[in-house]
């Protein structure tokens, strides 16, 4: 392919987008290149049109582009703290996953890129190692002692990317292949349909898992979307597609030495086969083919971006969820195809232009590509040019209705950006830099294009101590289990032993350890209880092993471990060790601590800008670890689960009306120390000091705004002491306040059990109805 180097390093790139591509070959399941233009061209404005009569609105601006990119920053993080944000969720997912059956797990998608942004989805790839994949046949004897899946490799040259298995080792091949196989021409076939399908009936678990595309989907108690493909890994890069790495690339990206670790690598199959059209116009799969999967890669390649690259991409990103899905026909335009175009124009540009003082031409590239693929109606997959990745999704009326609305935007030009919620910050910065050119004077703009660059340290540690604190909290679901938990406590103490270990990953392996020691034990408590008849010797050892694990915990942050062991005091009937555990809670739970719930979309603490202050004044400049930070400075809501909840039996309620395994109630510490206190004191005759913790319960700034839990445990204090009335009020505002956040938040069913104040009403009534009998407030609410 053709490429124009630019004069100078200030001269800008450009890239001719409407000559004749090498990569729209004619091939089977695509269209060719003339057919395209022919069919496009009829019903579309040319690109060429759009771009000279909207250029001038893309005209790059260099104080406009570092506005640009520091609103960006402001959205996404700092670059530093992105790759600490994947380094630290590389090592979380694989300690928490270090325990499963399966052999490998792979994090991939937008979470294993680094972004934290709402609709970010959760991606992952897992295989057996008891398989291999082989070209070549005279290769399969090497295999036949060792591996008991062979697969052979049949390339199909007319549809690159898709492949056929035949299994070669049937009398020995496990349960899931032999279920896949079919015997097509006296050759036993694996059937990728048949599969998945074996995968989806041995997960499904839940209502709300599906079949998307090759993966089993479900969603998260966080409302997080997670897509699983159980695929099969394949150790070489296949005949057909090794194109890709011996291409000629005029700028070196990637460079021949990251294209070798990618080719050693490998890549993987996964269970969906090429898509065609029937008579009747549905798109089907074909039932026996497997696809190339470059998760890997990709995953990789993301990695090698460097910051302003990064940025863009993440803009791309904002810009499709924010301001084309909304407009555009569903399942049309997805974030592979931003993925793509990104590959396509870092590959095809020069390194000198990807600067933060060139952001709003690098976002006029990156749209015109699009804008010319989705003219064309064809996408060349990075890997295998020849595939369009368009297939199936981006043709005819479709098409037309994706053009107009990019053709829409584009006409905006770069103050479009300012529609986009994601970068809240940069309509007012516009606006300030604007008026600044009308009355101020140059050197005015030029201190503000200055304070654009200078930053904080202590600013930049905090944003990054909120980084590393919100990659501590699991984006997908974790429910304590005793083995998993014990199992992952050994993988750690494995890190501690065998590595010499850096800051960073010392920190992250230390309040894992505190978080697994915490759900070890959990889940040996609820076996405790289960055990209907263990022995005093065993009991005793039970419950010291218990201890032991909740006091490893203790320092994973002030809240979660003290708590917990509170609770279990609690319930095993030590009420002032329990309270002293809650009084320590009490005393580290300090004005600058930031608390982290679990939340809907998003692992993002929320910090108000006084917090911000008093987080700063406390804690940063101080040297301190990020281990210490977190034990000193975080708090994590209390959890109770419902398979295993640990809770007092006034709020078991809450869980047994849950019909969803994988629920976790989330409270807010204070509000729940303050709950355990009133009862351990009510408990122990220590009415005065219940009535006290009763009132701290009942101010405004330990219900927060839209929690359902506090009034709950208010109204459950209140009926103990007998205030009937109170407790009525408390129940009702605790039921509008679940049915409201039902309302808003309907992810398949997750908020089932809305209505339990209702339960505590009516428990409240039956035990108080005839002692409260012809009291007005009760004829009326009957």
């Amino acid at each position: 392919m053709a490429h124009w180097i630019p004069r100078n390093e200030l001269e800008e790139y450009e890239y001719s987008l409407y000559g004749q591509n090498p990569y729209l070959p004619d091939c089977n399941g695509t269209i060719s290149q003339s057919e395209v233009f022919n069919s496009a061209i009829e019903f579309k404005i040319s690109p060429e049109e759009i771009i000279q009569q909207y250029i001038n609105r893309w005209e790059n601006d260099t104080h406009m582009s570092k506005i640009i990119d520091k609103s960006i920053q402001s959205t996404l993080g700092k670059y530093s703290n992105i790759v600490m944000r994947r380094k630290i969720q590389e090592m979380v997912f694989n300690l928490q996953m270090s325990s499963c059956g399966l052999a490998s797990r792979m994090l991939s998608g937008s979470l294993a890129d680094g972004f934290v942004l709402p609709g970010s989805d959760v991606d992952i790839m897992q295989w057996h190692d008891d398989h291999v994949i082989v070209q070549d046949s005279s290769l399969i004897s090497r295999y036949r002692h060792t591996k008991p899946n062979i697969f052979l490799m049949h390339l199909n040259r007319e549809k690159q990317g898709f492949v056929k298995l035949e299994c070669i080792s049937t009398e020995t091949a496990s349960e899931n292949v032999r279920f896949s196989l079919l015997n097509i021409d006296g050759k036993q076939i694996v059937s990728s349909t048949k599969y998945l399908r074996y995968i989806y009936h041995k997960a499904h678990s839940s209502e709300s898992q599906s079949i998307n595309g090759p993966c089993i989907r479900s969603t998260t108690f966080l409302g997080i979307e997670k897509d699983i493909a159980t695929c099969l890994r394949c150790d070489f890069w296949p005949d057909d597609i090794r194109e890709f790495l011996r291409r000629r690339r005029t700028y070196d990206w990637p460079s021949p030495s990251q294209l070798e670790q990618i080719s050693n690598e490998g890549i993987h199959l996964v269970s969906i086969g090429s898509r065609s059209q029937t008579i009747s116009g549905m798109w089907v799969h074909d039932s026996i083919e497997w696809r190339y999967s470059f998760s890997l890669a990709e995953k990789n390649l993301v990695h090698l971006f460097n910051g302003v690259q990064f940025r863009i991409y993440g803009l791309m990103k904002m810009i499709l969820n924010d301001l084309l899905i909304p407009h555009i026909p569903a399942n049309t335009l997805c974030s592979y195809f931003i993925k793509t175009t990104m590959f396509w124009v870092i590959e095809e540009s020069p390194n000198c232009i990807w600067r933060n003082d060139n952001v709003i031409h690098l976002l006029d590239l990156c749209l015109r590509k699009l804008i010319f693929y989705v003219y064309i109606e064809y996408c060349p997959n990075y890997f295998i040019p020849t595939q369009n990745i368009f297939h199936g999704k981006m043709y005819g009326v479709t098409s037309c209705q994706v053009y107009e609305t990019l053709k829409d935007l584009y006409s905006i030009g770069f103050k479009c950006l300012t529609k986009c919620s994601l970068l809240p910050t940069l309509d007012d910065a516009i606006g300030k830099l604007e008026l600044l050119r009308t009355f101020g004077s140059r050197q005015e703009i030029m201190s503000n294009n200055d304070s654009l660059e200078a930053f904080d340290a202590l600013e930049d540690e905090f944003s990054r101590d909120l980084d590393f604190f919100r990659t501590m909290l699991p984006m997908y679901d974790a429910v304590p289990n005793k083995i998993h938990s014990l199992k992952a406590l050994q993988a750690v103490d494995r890190m501690f032993q065998s590595e010499q270990l850096d800051p960073l990953t010392f920190d992250v392996a230390k309040s894992q350890h505190h978080r697994f020691s915490c759900e070890a034990g959990i889940a040996l408590y609820h076996d405790t209880i289960q055990d209907s008849r263990p022995s005093n010797r065993r009991l005793k050892g039970r419950i010291y092993r218990i201890l032991n694990h909740l006091f490893n915990s203790l320092d994973g942050d002030i809240s979660k471990g003290y708590l917990t062991t509170a609770t279990v005091h609690y319930l095993l009937g030590n009420l002032g060790i329990a309270l002293d555990f809650l009084r320590m809670f009490r005393f580290k739970n300090k004005p600058f601590v930031i608390y982290l719930p679990r939340k809907r979309n998003s692992a993002s603490p929320i910090v108000t800008e006084r917090k911000k202050q008093l987080y700063i004044e406390a804690v940063c400049g101080r040297n301190l670890t990020m281990h210490e930070k977190t034990s000193l400075s975080l708090s994590f809501g209390f959890e109770a689960h419902s398979t295993m909840p640990v809770l007092p039996k006034d709020l078991l309620l809450e869980l047994l009306l849950v019909r969803k395994t994988s629920y976790i109630l989330s409270i807010h510490p204070l509000a729940y120390s303050l709950f355990l206190s009133f009862l351990c004191n009510l408990e122990m005759g220590h009415r005065r000091r219940a009535l006290e913790n009763l009132y701290e319960l009942r101010s405004p700034n330990i219900e927060l705004k839209k929690d359902y839990i506090a009034p709950l445990m208010t109204g459950i204090c209140q009926r103990k002491v007998d205030d009937f009335d109170g407790a009525l009020k408390s129940f009702a505002k605790g039921f509008h306040k679940k049915r409201r956040m039902a309302e808003i938040c309907s992810y398949n069913g997750e908020c089932v059990g809305w209505n339990s104040p209702l339960f505590y009403i009516a428990l409240l009534l039956k035990r108080n109805l005839r002692s409260m009998k012809g009291s007005p407030r009760i004829d009326n609410l009957r």
